[in-house]
């Protein structure tokens, strides 16, 4: 059985309705997740967070691997010492 045109309208309204709520949600989320990046990184933008994240991981591994090399060094000075 079709719906009626009214039925039709009806539907297409809630739906209207119920995009319009979520589109504030998300709009909702989007300034809060955007008013934390500024509060926690001073970053005004998608973009500024990315590239902070960009040399944040370059940081992270410049140090995981002057970490790896101080351990190699302590490795070969207490395992290929006599004691």
């Amino acid at each position: 059985m079709r719906k009626s045109l009214g039925e039709q309208l009806l539907d297409l309204k809630e739906r209207i309705e119920g995009a319009k709520v979520q589109k504030a949600e998300i709009e909702g989320s989007v300034k809060s997740s955007l008013k934390r990046l500024k509060k926690e990184f001073d970053c005004d933008s998608v973009e500024g967070a990315e590239k902070l994240f960009k040399k944040m991981e370059a940081d992270i591994e410049k140090k995981r691997t002057k970490l790896e090399n101080k351990i190699d060094a302590l490795k070969n000075r207490f395992f290929t010492e006599e004691f």
